[in-house]
């Protein structure tokens, strides 16, 4: 991993510590069965190292609903967490994204977004970050689920 890369991992890793932090009660697996997830997100072609990707039930009501999470590699690849534990329930999802990008000098970091407290820039000027706007979707069946790619523009 070099440098600029490990400060992305770092960055998003922060990001990841504090929305853990506030949703923990919330991701509980129990009640359901949770199957292997594994996907990428790329940004126009190429992987989207350090990525925050969060799985949102579809039509889930209540203000905290159980999510499933992961963080990208520096190959875009991610593999989903509920709670402390590894894989999502069975259904439908709406996927959101927070991308910090690749690493900029602070001068060019205009477009920041709040997660967990903490403002940090958002590549995608925030067209994925919420549940609401993101266009992404996605299906946990039973078995292991290697998802198609999300390739962000």
């Amino acid at each position: 991993m070099n440098c600029r890369t490990r400060a992305a991992a770092r960055h998003a890793s922060g990001i990841l510590l504090a929305a853990s932090l506030l949703t923990a009660a919330a991701c509980s697996s129990s009640g359901g069965k949770l199957y292997p997830v594994t996907g990428k997100v790329l940004a126009n072609g190429k992987p989207a190292a350090g990525a925050f990707v969060t799985f949102h039930p579809e039509g889930a009501s209540g203000k905290d609903p159980v999510t499933s999470t992961g963080v990208t590699e520096d190959d875009g690849t991610f593999t989903l967490t509920t709670g402390s534990e590894k894989g999502a329930k069975e259904g439908k999802y709406v996927v959101t994204v927070m991308w910090t990008g690749p690493p900029k000098k602070q001068a060019e970091k205009t477009n920041t977004t709040t997660v967990g407290g903490i403002d940090a820039p958002d590549a995608f000027d925030g067209k994925y970050l919420s549940r609401d706007k993101s266009t992404l979707k996605a299906e946990v069946k039973p078995g292991d689920n290697k998802l198609e790619p999300f390739d962000l523009k």
